[in-house]
C-alpha cells in the first residue's frame, strides 16, 4: 500500500506559491535523507551513514499540487527489501511493519514539545489551560468533520492545526507492541540521526514560510502528523538530546494524562523542567505516572534535553518507577 507524505508550507513567500531556492533545497535534502533512513530502519532496524544506489528506496517526489506550497512524496513500496542481495538474505520480514508516517511520527513525538492542555497538579486542579472554551469547541468541530480547517478563524488556525497533529500522533499507541522492538539504544540512534535533519527541514521557516505541516495520505484519508511554526523551529534549533538515558529522581508537579506532558521537580526541588512521555510508551507508563503525581518522589529513566548552555530544560521519559520505600 503506497502512502503520500505532504510537506505543506504556509505564510511568507509560500503564501504566493514561492520559496527561497536555497531554503527549499536545504529542506528537500534533509527530508529526503530522513525518509530514506527511516525506510532503512523500518526494514532492518538500522540505517547507514551513506545513501547509495543499493541502499536507496522507492520514495518519489510527485508533481506539486495547488496550495500555499506543497511538496508531495510517495512511498511506493513500504515493505521493499534492499537492492543489495546480501541484505535481502538477512531478513524476509521488515524489522517493524508500519507505514513510514508512523515511524516519522515516532521520531517527531520525541523531538517536539507537547501542549499542556488539561494538565493537572497534585491536587487534581487544572493548570495552564491553553485553549479557550470557544477554541476547544472549534477544535472538536474540526475533529468531527463538521468544520473544515480552512473555515476556522485565521488568528487561531495555527494553534488548532498544532493540536490536531498532536492528537493524531496519539495513534502511535496502536503500534505500542510493534515499537517495543525498538530498544533504548536503537531509539536513541534513530532520534540522534533525525534531530539534525529536523533542524534542516525547518530552514524554510527563516524567510520562505511561517509554518510547516506534514501530512500523510493513505487509502484516501489525509492525516496531519506534525505542525511546526517559527517558535517550535527555534526550539528544535537550540536543543540537543543526550546520547544516553539518565536515571534521576524527582517530584511530578503536573501531568496531562492524555498526552504524557508534565512538569517534574529535580535536583532536590531546586529545578522544575517539563517532560514528555512518547505516545507509544504512554499506555504502559500511564498508571504509574498518575500514581507518581500523588507521591513525593519517583524514579525516572529519561533522555535529557539541553539548551545551548548545556542546561537541562526538559526530559523524554522512557520508564518510571515508584521507590519501594514509598510503595510500602
Amino acid at each position: 500500500m503506497s502512502e503520500i507524505l505532504t510537506f505543506h508550507f504556509d505564510g511568507e513567500l509560500a503564501s504566493s506559491h514561492r520559496m527561497n531556492f536555497y531554503e527549499a533545497a536545504r529542506f528537500q535534502y534533509a527530508a529526503a535523507r530522513l525518509l530514506v533512513k527511516l525506510a532503512q530502519f523500518r526494514e532492518f532496524g538500522r540505517f547507514g551513514q551513506r545513501i547509495t544506489s543499493s541502499s536507496n528506496y522507492d520514495i518519489e517526489i510527485k508533481t506539486h499540487t495547488k496550495g500555499s506550497f506543497n511538496i508531495n512524496v510517495e512511498d511506493k513500496t513500504p515493505q521493499k527489501t534492499s537492492n543489495n542481495s546480501s541484505e535481502k538474505s538477512k531478513t524476509l520480514e521488515p524489522f517493524i511493519d508500519v507505514p513510514l508516517s508512523s515511524l516519522f511520527s515516532y521520531v517527531a513525538d520525541r523531538l517536539l514539545s507537547k501542549s499542556d492542555e488539561s494538565a493537572e497538579d497534585e491536587e487534581g486542579a487544572k493548570v495552564n489551560k491553553s485553549l479557550s472554551v470557544n477554541e476547544e469547541k472549534i477544535l472538536n468541530n474540526v475533529l468531527s468533520g463538521t468544520l473544515n480547517i480552512e473555515e476556522t478563524p485565521v488568528e487561531i488556525r495555527d494553534i488548532i492545526r498544532k493540536h490536531i497533529s498532536e492528537i493524531n500522533r496519539k495513534n502511535l499507541d496502536t503500534h505500542t507492541k510493534i515499537f517495543s522492538k525498538i530498544d533504548d539504544i536503537k531509539s536513541q540512534k534513530l532520534v540522534a540521526m533525525s534531530a539534525p535533519l529536523f533542524k534542516e527541514m525547518a530552514t524554510p521557516l527563516r524567510t520562505s514560510a511561517s509554518t510547516l505541516e506534514v501530512q500523510s495520505t493513505r487509502r484516501g484519508k489525509k492525516t496531519s502528523l506534525v505542525f511546526i511554526d517559527k517558535k517550535i523551529a527555534d526550539e528544535i534549533e537550540n536543543e540537543k538530546i543526550d546520547k544516553l538515558p539518565t536515571n534521576i529522581s524527582g517530584n511530578i508537579k503536573q501531568l496531562n494524562k492524555d498526552n504524557g506532558y508534565g512538569k517534574i521537580q529535580i535536583e532536590n526541588g531546586l529545578k522544575t523542567i517539563g517532560f514528555n512521555v512518547p505516545y507509544d510508551l504512554l499506555p504502559k507508563l500511564k498508571m504509574i505516572l498518575i500514581q507518581g503525581l500523588a507521591e513525593n518522589m519517583v524514579d525516572i529513566k529519561a533522555f535529557l534535553v539541553r539548551d545551548q548552555a548545556d542546561e537541562v530544560i526538559k526530559a523524554i521519559i522512557i520508564d518510571i518507577n515508584i521507590p519501594k520505600n514509598i510503595q510500602q
